[in-house]
């Protein structure tokens, strides 16, 4: 893999991205989103002080919603809008290869969202900065990094579902499909398995479910390194509570695992598809 090669595709993607109205809608949307949380805190009756940990938490309820589905539907219309115009094919006449293909696209995507991101926590932590007497800034950050990694994840499932779907339409509905079972759907779907399960079959069940959604699995990785449960769900704050995710380590290697399993799904899926086209070609070449 060249470096060189890496980071022409990621700069070409970053400049797509930043002209996209998506990247340009939430960046907007979430600057300001993130300000309006910050001030409410300190004009709603009763409010003395609004510390950053607080604030922080307020911030990743809000990402765990809009984040995924930004990232998921900005991934989405990648690879199957290129097959679908027809510029991958210009594109494979370059020298770079497929994982080269597909790391820069995603480095490229990831810092425009990321730009967007550190643009909502930046404004938010600068009111804080002048209006709060509260310095404790590592669960703000703590936050924050979550918040990231949440977008790159949902960002790499966005391009396997780009690579298994035929059109940008196709794909646009997979990307929503998703979004609404693991964001909205999935809570739900926790609390009745908490409900109709008892012991050490319902706290199987919560492993499996937890290691299958990476939003509530940040979440947890969250909760462990700033310990504020009260802030959020029972059904996050059930899970946290987990034998053996007790420690942030845990929570951190199923991410990274879901990210390079992720990333090696788009990298085959990218492979078998160039290449059956390729097989195609060759095919009808042969047949005329």
């Amino acid at each position: 893999m060249k470096r060189k090669n890496l980071m022409i595709l990621a700069e070409k993607e970053l400049l797509e991205a930043s002209r996209n109205r998506l990247v340009l809608g939430f960046g907007a949307v979430f600057f300001v989103l993130a300000l309006t949380l910050s001030i409410i805190g300190f004009i709603s009756p009763g409010a003395e002080d609004v510390q950053f940990s607080r604030v922080g938490v307020s911030l990743l309820n809000l990402v765990a919603l809009l984040v995924p589905l930004i990232a998921l539907l900005l991934g989405s219309q990648g690879f199957a809008g290129e097959f679908e115009d027809g510029t991958m094919e210009l594109l494979l006449t370059q020298p770079v290869g497929l994982a080269e293909i597909c790391l820069g696209r995603i480095m490229g995507q990831w810092a425009a969202l990321a730009a967007a991101l550190l643009a909502g926590f930046g404004g938010s932590g600068l009111v804080l900065m002048l209006l709060s007497s509260d310095r404790r800034v590592l669960p703000f950050l703590v936050n924050l990094g979550t918040a990231l990694s949440l977008a790159l994840i949902f960002l790499i499932l966005g391009s396997l579902v780009s690579l298994q779907s035929k059109n940008r339409l196709s794909a646009l509905f997979t990307a929503l499909a998703l979004w609404f079972g693991m964001v909205i759907l999935y809570d739900i779907l926790v609390v009745q398995v908490l409900m109709i399960s008892s012991g050490s079959t319902s706290m199987i069940l919560l492993y499996v479910l937890m290691v299958l959604n990476p939003s509530d699995l940040l979440r947890i990785l969250a909760i462990r390194l700033t310990d504020l449960k009260e802030l959020f769900g029972p059904t996050t704050e059930a899970m946290a509570a987990l034998p053996g995710f007790q420690a942030p380590a845990a929570a951190v290697l199923v991410w990274l695992a879901w990210v390079l399993g992720l990333y090696w799904a788009v990298v085959r899926t990218l492979y078998h598809r160039v290449y059956k086209v390729a097989h195609a070609a060759k095919a009808i070449l042969a047949a005329k």
